[in-house]
């Protein structure tokens, strides 16, 4: 890849998505610990994703924080339904990441103040919000996914993106999941059906070895 990487990763057209980075998904003491995931793969993911960050907004390549929120204004009957209920997570009797929880804040990420919020109610982060109205109003086709977890919600966000015209590109040791095989069954999956899969590396190469981006304008929070 990192002979490709500057075609694959032009800093024109790219922008940054970091999925769930919040402390019910990621911290120890968030709502997917205390359900029984494996965590053990996240830490070393958000590590890599603050080191992408910091590539992207030296590249001055936009960065979007896409964080997910539920309450009973979004929580419809079947979307509580969802799923096995009880096996990883009941959200019927155990929230997770509602509006104004601890459970929903950042975990050890801070956007930027140039850069854009948005906050989703499903999986993918072109559900019901203003993600793809965002990339194209800066000109961005190029869609780096990162963030948790690799084979539901980033992967969602994969889908869609490819659905609605964007390129989407995961970068593989900036996302986790609740266990390595199901790490490593999303990520085989994207590259077999979604587009590159890359890592924090190969990034750092092509953003290098393009130079300078243009400046970007900043965008609002929402």
């Amino acid at each position: 890849m990192s002979l490709m990487a500057a075609n694959v990763l032009p800093v024109s057209r790219s922008a940054l998505v970091v999925v769930d980075v919040q402390n019910d998904y990621c911290d120890p003491e968030g709502a997917l610990a205390r359900a029984g995931g494996d965590m053990s793969h996240v830490a070393p993911a958000v590590d890599a994703i603050l080191a992408l960050l910091d590539a992207a907004r030296a590249a001055r390549v936009p960065c979007l924080h896409v964080r997910t929120e539920h309450s009973d204004w979004t929580d419809t009957p079947e979307w509580l339904a969802r799923g096995d209920a009880g096996n990883l997570l009941d959200p019927r009797h155990h929230p997770i990441v509602r509006q104004g929880s601890w459970g929903a804040r950042p975990y050890r990420i801070t956007a930027a103040d140039d850069e854009r919020v948005v906050v989703k109610h499903r999986y993918s982060g072109f559900a019901y919000t203003p993600l793809e109205l965002s990339l194209r109003a800066r000109g961005r086709q190029v869609v780096l996914l990162a963030g948790v977890t690799s084979d539901l919600c980033v992967r969602a966000t994969g889908f869609d993106a490819l659905a609605r015209g964007f390129q989407p590109v995961l970068v593989a040791d900036a996302t986790a999941a609740t266990s390595r095989a199901r790490h490593d069954g999303a990520v085989n999956e994207f590259r077999s059906y979604l587009g590159p899969v890359v890592n924090v590396a190969d990034v750092r190469s092509a953003w290098s070895l393009a130079g300078s981006a243009p400046s970007a304008e900043p965008a609002a929070r929402i």
